[in-house]
C-alpha cells in the first residue's frame, strides 16, 4: 500500500503569474481555485530560498482534488532550469494532459504561444494512440495525448494533469524511490527504441526508451512517469537548478498521513530527507507538516501532511 498519494500538485516557477496562467486558462482549460502570497520569510526553509516576496496561484480541473498545479510568481528568477531542445535532460521533462479531441486541443494551445515539438504521431499501446508534446513560452514542455480516438461528447480537455514526466539515470534507482520508498505501484512498463518516441521527444536519436508509469492505490489522475533514455548525448541533472531562482518545474507534491513513515522508508533506501518534518504556512496548506526529500534520481518532492 502507499504511504503517499498521487501528485497533488507540480509547483513551476514563474516570471510573469498574469502571462503564464494564458497557457493552463484559456489552452488546457484549468480553472483557477486560489490565490495567495508568500515570502522567503514564511516559506524560505521549506522551498529554499532566502529573499524574494511571491505570488502563488493554484489551477484544477473542476471536481479533482489531484493533479493540480501551482504558479510561482518570481520576477528575479533567471534562466529557465531546463533547455528545452534537450528532453533527455535529468528531471521533471513533461506534464502529460490527456485530451478528447487532440486535432481541436492543438490548435488552442497553439494560440497561446506554444510551439509543436513534431507532428502528432500515432501508434498502439494497446488503444490507439495519437500524441503530441508541445514547448510553452517559457520553454517548458506539455505532453497532449488521445486515447482510444475522438470522443465529441466530452470537452477538449476534462482532467487534471494525467501524468508527471520524469527523465530519470537509472530506471532501476528510480522504482526502487518510488516503488519501496513512497509505495507506489507500477501499472505499466516497457521498452522501446528509435519510432514514434524519438520525434515524439524531439531527439534526432533514441538507442532505447525504458518506461515505467507508477500509480497510488489506483488513482490515475497524477500518476508519475519514468523515462531513461539513451539518446547519444550526455544528459545534465537539471535538478541541481530546481529552485525558486530558475524558471520551469521545481518540484512535485504529494501528500501523507505519516510523514516519520515517510521519512523512515526514504531513509532505509537512501534517499537524502532536505528538510525535515515541521509545520510551515504553506499558500493552500496553511499551518501544515512538512517536508522536502530528494529521490534516487536526484529529483525534489515536497510532502505535506494530509490531516
Amino acid at each position: 500500500m502507499s504511504i503517499v498519494s498521487t501528485v497533488k500538485t507540480v509547483v513551476q516557477t514563474v516570471k510573469n503569474l498574469d502571462e503564464a496562467r494564458k497557457i493552463y486558462e484559456d489552452g488546457l482549460g484549468l480553472i483557477c481555485i486560489g490565490k495567495a502570497r508568500t515570502s522567503a520569510q514564511e516559506i524560505g526553509k521549506l522551498w529554499g530560498v532566502s529573499k524574494g516576496n511571491f505570488r502563488v496561484a493554484r489551477f484544477a480541473r473542476e471536481g479533482e482534488d489531484f493533479g493540480c498545479l501551482d504558479l510561482v510568481e518570481n520576477q528575479n528568477a533567471n534562466e529557465p532550469m531546463r533547455d528545452k531542445n534537450r528532453a533527455f535532460d535529468f528531471g521533471i521533462m513533461t506534464l502529460n494532459f490527456r485530451t478528447n479531441n487532440i486535432e481541436k486541443a492543438v490548435p488552442k494551445l497553439l494560440e497561446t504561444g506554444c510551439k509543436a515539438v513534431s507532428e502528432i504521431l500515432e501508434y498502439n499501446a494497446g488503444k490507439p494512440m495519437r500524441e503530441l508534446m508541445m514547448n510553452t513560452p517559457s520553454g517548458e514542455r506539455l505532453t497532449i495525448l488521445e486515447v482510444g480516438g475522438v470522443n465529441d461528447d466530452l470537452p477538449i480537455f476534462n482532467e487534471a494533469i494525467a501524468t508527471v514526466g520524469l527523465v530519470v539515470p537509472k530506471m532501476s534507482n528510480a522504482k526502487k524511490f518510488y516503488e519501496e520508498g513512497l509505495g507506489l505501484i507500477t501499472a505499466i512498463a516497457f521498452q522501446a527504441s528509435g519510432a514514434p518516441f524519438d520525434a515524439l521527444l524531439g531527439v534526432k536519436r533514441l538507442d532505447r526508451l525504458d518506461f515505467a508509469t507508477l500509480t497510488a492505490d489506483g488513482n490515475w489522475t497524477g500518476k508519475v512517469e519514468l523515462l531513461e533514455l539513451e539518446t547519444g548525448k550526455t544528459p545534465i541533472n537539471t535538478n541541481e537548478s530546481a529552485d525558486l531562482s530558475h524558471t520551469g518545474y521545481t518540484f512535485a507534491t504529494f501528500l501523507a498521513e505519516d510523514l516519520e513513515a515517510v521519512t523512515e522508508s526514504c531513509k532505509k533506501i537512501g534517499a537524502e530527507i532536505i528538510v525535515e518534518p515541521k509545520v510551515f504556512n504553506r499558500p493552500f496548506h496553511e499551518d501544515k507538516r512538512a517536508m522536502i526529500v530528494r529521490s534516487l534520481s536526484g529529483e525534489y518532492l515536497e510532502i505535506i501532511q494530509n490531516s
